[in-house]
């Protein structure tokens, strides 16, 4: 039932991706109307789990999710932007400073999760294709309730 749900959400985020670009014009659109939504379906509590631009010594964490006492943290871009190595090492330095051992980077559409000291995604999801198979598999292991860091730590896209 919640792998139903989760797809049922990202189709909806697809829908605004493809057909409504023009309403996604900034970060905080994206971080709104796509990464919120997706968050909140996928068991975590605005007030509880997640903080808002958090300040650290290297500069501002979008989001810092609370996954059952294990941060994570997600950096949100604007839709418009391609996600390259300069913004994953603005994740990467992030992390670094916070010891996180998660994070990830998207612009809504496409979705990047790395692991610590590793400049390549484990995995990407985009989804203007669609959330089925693997990634939604890959995805609902990021629930709540379900959340292992080390389903992440140890998972790799093309083994």
């Amino acid at each position: 039932m919640l792998k139903k749900q989760i797809q049922e959400t990202c189709n909806q985020k697809k829908e605004l991706l493809l057909h409504y670009k023009q309403i996604l014009y900034s970060e905080e659109d994206v971080k709104v109307k796509i990464i919120l939504p997706i968050l909140i379906t996928l068991g975590y509590d605005p007030c509880l789990d997640l903080n808002f631009e958090v300040s650290n010594k290297c500069g501002r964490i979008d989001i810092k999710i609370n996954c059952n006492d294990i941060p994570v943290i997600l950096e949100a871009k604007k839709l418009s932007l391609v996600l390259t190595n300069k913004e994953t090492a603005q994740l990467q330095t992030y992390m670094k400073a916070e010891n996180v051992q998660l994070g990830i980077l998207t612009n809504g559409k496409d979705w990047e999760f790395y692991t610590l000291n590793h400049y390549e995604p484990i995995k990407t999801i985009n989804l203007e294709y669609g959330l089925y198979g693997d990634d939604l598999s890959f995805l609902s292991q990021f629930c709540k309730n379900k959340f292992n860091l080390n389903y992440f730590l140890s998972y790799n896209e093309f083994v």
